[in-house]
């Protein structure tokens, strides 16, 4: 912007063109903070869920551990579940108004100030001169001042975004977690358990002794047999998918997420590819269960029919 030696409108555009800037700036910066707290509401509503379906969770988990606890050389490797809860995100102090710099005050010449050869409207148009280079720096510094504030919002705004997506993908997992536990591995367990009972029972007949009291047959005793071998596999798979979640649970990954962000240490894809990882073997373990299940097959099936039929 040109300052004209004649006329003060330098200065008057000046003046003008940075009170627009400063209300747009200030409503795009409402804008950003109303979009940052819509975004944490919806996520802290995921992070609630998630927290309540791992503490139902607790129960099947529960029930799992002393199923396998039962099938001695197996379950005695596991450790009693626990997790941590995951923190609610907090949100960062935008709402402090940064205030402009107060405008200044324009040197007008007036009648008298160009009488005497017009030495006062020189004089007042020479401050004027100095007050819009002065100006024209300040206003500098203050643009900066406010796209470096909008800036920090937007990267708030998308560290939610990102963070958003990994808490559909870890309710989901845990949905996934809780219904495979729920329908296949629990009825599966009880059906080998009354197997090994059976086994049990069958030893005692054939061999004539008299039945006091029936100790089920250890598991490993079928691995590799052609007939029952797939009810060793389950089990084997059960204690490894209770070993996955008991460490996956373990992690607080919201926590985490947020600390690294308020660090600067947050790089989203390469966390959100590691979170992927890391539900990878749980869902790759999944299909192996499902591949060796006997005698849940049937209760997934209704189950799963019963779903579609609600919906």
């Amino acid at each position: 912007m040109r300052f004209d030696p004649t006329k003060e409108k330098a200065l008057e555009d000046l003046i003008t063109q940075r009170d627009e800037e400063y209300y747009k700036f200030l409503k795009d910066k409402q804008e950003l903070i109303n979009e940052c707290e819509d975004l944490k509401s919806k996520c802290d509503a995921r992070i609630a869920n998630i927290n309540s379906e791992r503490s139902l969770l607790r129960r099947e988990i529960d029930e799992l551990y002393n199923f396998l606890i039962k099938f001695g050389d197996i379950g005695d490797k596991i450790s009693i579940f626990e997790y941590t809860f995951e923190d609610f995100i907090n949100i960062p102090h935008f709402n402090t108004i940064q205030k402009k710099s107060k405008n200044p005050q324009i040197k007008h010449a007036g009648f008298f100030d160009y009488y005497l050869y017009g030495v006062g409207a020189i004089v007042k148009h020479f401050q004027n001169r100095k007050t819009f280079l002065e100006e024209k720096e300040n206003f500098e510094k203050e643009k900066l001042s406010w796209t470096g504030e909008l800036l920090s919002i937007e990267a708030y705004k998308l560290f939610l975004e990102d963070a958003s997506k990994i808490a559909e993908l870890y309710f989901k997992t845990l949905i996934v977690i809780k219904e495979l536990i729920y329908y296949t591995i629990i009825p599966e367990l009880e059906g080998v358990q009354s197997f090994l009972y059976a086994q049990a029972a069958k030893d005692i007949i054939i061999s004539n002794e008299a039945i006091t009291v029936l100790t089920p047959s250890k598991i490993s005793r079928f691995k590799g047999s052609k007939k029952y071998n797939k009810h060793y596999t389950f089990i084997k798979n059960a204690h490894d998918y209770y070993c996955l979640i008991t460490e996956f649970f373990k992690t607080p990954v919201f926590t985490n997420l947020l600390s690294k962000f308020e660090t600067n240490s947050l790089d989203f894809d390469k966390d959100f590819e590691e979170f992927q990882k890391s539900i990878k073997p749980i869902e790759d373990l999944k299909e192996k269960l499902l591949d060796n299940s006997v005698f849940s097959n049937k209760t997934l099936a209704i189950n799963k029919k019963k779903t579609k039929t609600k919906k």
